[in-house]
């Protein structure tokens, strides 16, 4: 719980601090617009408006937005690491703690506010990343949407905001990464990079300036690594393209980004804590006992209508396609299994708990291929095809002293993924012969919603009133496998609704101060672990689809919060409490025998996160700038039918954090010093239901990036990029991730992956 104080108002102010830049959209939409209709009638072209916005980025923070928000620029991407992910560049923000058990985003992980990847959404120029029916967006896996080389700045929206801004999983916030866009003038480029763990990267790039009104922009990124655990080698590619083209005399424009990455990667295995002990810091199981290999091809393309019909006016319509090809091939030896030889190892990988021979079940028999059912199932096959069709409307109406939104977030999905057995490498993928589950899902989502941005009092009253509607519509189909033997096409349903209000108001008595307030509904709707858990074999061994009643899971966002801009510095507080209601949970009939689905359980998340941001001037040599911010996030059950102990804490969820940093410019070199404290998390003991002994340990890590651009004359190269950069400075040893698991012994261990050790990377980048 958060301990309560009561400080005088001017010791209040001193200890406000703040996460750096917090702006809204929308406030910048009415503050632009408004200044143009007094000035002039005619109508603002869209070129203006962008170029406002951006310099209203560089200036700080809006001191009448009604929500939580922040910026990160393209400074911090210039000077990151090259293996640094889009997420890992959030860690300089209060609250978020992002970590990797491989370089290029290799098993991403990610908490927002205590919450974990799939309970915020994570967008792309506002169009959702997040997959339609788990919820994820890199999910712990070699799922990499995007890249640093796609983006040019990110927006982090804490808790709740406007209904435009809010996702389909925003219990926690919503994550926006802002795309590279052309530019007028032609340039192009290319680079070279290396670094530890025998990391090689190279680059190409292409910014044709406006041609016949035509603006683009293409770049390819290739990156190769063999990363800092044994038997992780990984290669990604990046194609990105950006153009853009302006109609009706500047006041539209119509902009395309695509995006196709491909991953391919042996995926770093969870590794037990104490054999990391025994082995070293970089141990991993040898290829011969245990590997995993993923490869991934995410398409994403959006094309994005602005138009300013008229001086009240403003329409923007989006559309998008998102395409997921992924699979997985894993190999488990069959005499590599938890034993007292290998007490540490959690599962084998051959399905025992499977019927091979029951009624209905496949006909691959693998004890009669391959001698016994270990070896005829020693290598998993799971593919997996992921489509995204969405539409995204929205009218502005500009009034006197108002600006009214009307839009809609709206997508059609469809999923096909499967897992198949074999005791080759070569896994046939045969339904009905050697899978586990042959499955095709199917998600319908709209939410239509309607806010207001309204000024009073000459800007000392802001207040944002909004409103949206949800429907989710989501079918399974299960086909003949080995866990649903008796049958074809077994499919379940369940249509889902909510409506979710929320209002910010912002008061800004004096200039350098204003207080906030928001309050609202942030919804996660049901996924397809939820609907294809209903297709169940009840007692009488026939498979039924059971009952499903599932409405959204749900928060009431409470924050507050207040904002100090004086002279230098930038000084804020932010408070916030979600109450979490409708827990997705499963009970169990006991006359059917069937487990239900149902909404049943609430938890408790609230925290305090504070932040301040200096600018100190000439120094000696070149300008200096800091950055220092602390967050407590804590996360506990309230009420729960499941193992979980009501008061006890979410696993993992309790944390706090402390970023600190150091920007220095002398002419065109430029360099930053980051350090980030993680403290230590207790993992849940899931025999006992209680927050257990074991914890990830805390740690400190400090990272240096430097940048200089050395400008040619009397060449065809215009200038010379060269970046250095040092991760984990300290060469801390570190768990990126970790939980909770028992033994042979039935003892408690923990079991996880580790960060990366100190990385030295190198650029060089000619540009012509």
């Amino acid at each position: 719980m958060i301990q309560r104080r009561k400080f005088k108002n001017s010791t209040f102010i001193l200890l406000a601090l703040s996460s750096t830049v917090a702006f809204s959209d929308n406030a910048y939409a009415h503050e632009l617009t408004h200044e143009k209709t007094k000035s002039s009638k005619q109508s603002v072209h869209i070129r203006e408006v962008i170029k406002e916005a951006q310099a209203a980025k560089v200036d700080g923070v809006p001191m009448n937005s009604t929500y939580a928000s922040s910026y990160i620029g393209k400074r911090a991407i210039k000077l990151a690491s090259p293996v640094t992910s889009p997420q890992e560049l959030l860690n300089r923000r209060p609250g978020i703690v992002a970590t990797a058990g491989g370089p290029l985003g290799v098993r991403q992980h990610i908490r927002f506010r205590g919450f974990s990847d799939g309970a915020f959404t994570e967008e792309f120029d506002g169009i959702p990343l997040n997959n339609a029916f788990t919820g994820y967006s890199v999910s712990r896996a070699n799922r990499i949407p995007i890249t640093i080389n796609n983006i040019s700045g990110v927006k982090i929206y804490d808790g709740v905001n406007n209904p435009s801004v809010s996702g389909p999983q925003s219990l926690a916030g919503t994550i926006n990464y802002l795309p590279k866009k052309p530019t007028k003038h032609f340039y192009a480029s290319g680079g070279i990079g290396y670094g530890s763990f025998d990391t090689f990267l190279w680059n190409a790039t292409v910014n044709t300036g406006s041609f016949y009104g035509l603006q683009s922009y293409l770049s390819y990124n290739r990156q190769t690594s063999d990363g800092w655990v044994a038997n992780s080698q990984t290669q990604n590619s990046n194609y990105y393209y950006a153009g853009l083209i302006p109609y009706d005399h500047g006041k539209g424009k119509i902009s395309l980004y695509a995006i196709v990455n491909r991953n391919i990667a042996n995926k770093p295995r969870s590794i037990a804590a104490p054999l990391i002990t025994k082995y070293g810091y970089d141990y991993s199981y040898p290829s011969s006992l245990r590997s995993d290999l993923y490869k991934d091809t995410k398409l994403t393309a959006i094309l994005d209508d602005k138009n300013i019909v008229n001086r009240f006016l403003t329409t923007n319509f989006k559309f998008y396609v998102k395409n997921n090809i992924e699979s997985e091939l894993e190999y488990h030896n069959p005499n590599f299994y938890q034993s007292a030889q290998y007490p540490y190892i959690y599962k084998s990988l051959y399905f025992s708990d499977y019927d091979l021979y029951q009624k209905g079940a496949p006909s691959y028999d693998p004890e009669k291929a391959f001698g016994s059912v270990a070896k005829g199932t020693d290598f998993r096959y799971a593919p997996t095809v992921t489509t995204t069709v969405g539409f995204v409307p929205q009218f502005i109406l500009t009034l006197p002293d108002n600006l009214v939104t009307i839009g809609a977030q709206t997508y059609f999905a469809k999923q096909h993924d499967g897992e198949f057995w074999y005791g080759d490498a070569n896994v046939p993928q045969i339904p009905g012969y050697n899978d586990t589950y042959d499955e095709h899902d199917t998600r319908i989502f709209a939410s239509p919603y309607i806010q207001d941005d309204i000024r009073l009092f000459d800007g000392l009253i802001h207040v944002t009133p909004g409103i949206k509607y949800i429907f989710s519509h989501i079918s399974t189909s299960e086909d003949v496998g080995y866990e649903y033997p008796l049958g074809a096409n077994l499919t379940a349903s369940s249509n889902t609704s909510f409506v979710a209000p929320s209002v910010g108001i912002n008061l800004h008595p004096w200039r350098p101060l204003s207080f906030y307030f928001a309050w609202g509904k942030n919804v996660e709707v049901p996924y397809a672990s939820e609907t294809d858990g209903a297709i169940q074999k009840n007692k009488a061994g026939n498979y039924v689809i059971a009952p499903i009643h599932l409405q959204p899971e749900y928060v009431n966002d409470y924050e507050f919060g207040t904002r100090l801009h004086y002279a230098h510095a930038q000084l804020s507080v932010k408070l916030y409490r979600e109450n979490l209601t409708n827990i997705f949970n499963s009970v169990m009939n006991p006359i059917t025998g069937l487990t239900v689905e149902i909404n049943n359980g609430n938890e408790l998340a609230q925290g305090i996160e504070l932040g301040a941001r200096y600018t100190f001037g000439h120094i000696l040599l070149g300008s200096w700038q800091g950055y220092a911010n602390y967050s407590l996030n804590t996360r506990k059950y309230e009420y729960t039918t499941s193992y979980d102990v009501p008061g006890e804490s979410v696993d993992g969820s309790n944390y706090s954090s402390i970023n600190v940093g150091l920007n220095w410019n002398w002419g065109s070199l430029q360099a930053n010093l980051n350090g980030r404290y993680v403290s230590a998390r207790r993992l849940h003991n899931y025999i006992t239901g209680r927050i257990g002994k074991l914890t990830i340990p805390a740690y400190f890590l400090l990272d240096l990036g430097m940048n200089d651009r050395i400008k040619l004359h009397n060449t065809f190269a215009k200038s010379v990029d060269l970046s250095l950069t040092l991760d984990n400075l300290l060469n801390r040893q570190y768990f990126a991730y970790g939980y909770a698991d028992t033994d042979y012994y039935n003892q408690y261990y923990l079991n996880g992956e580790v960060g990366m050790p100190r990385a030295v990377f190198g650029t060089v980048t000619v540009r012509f």
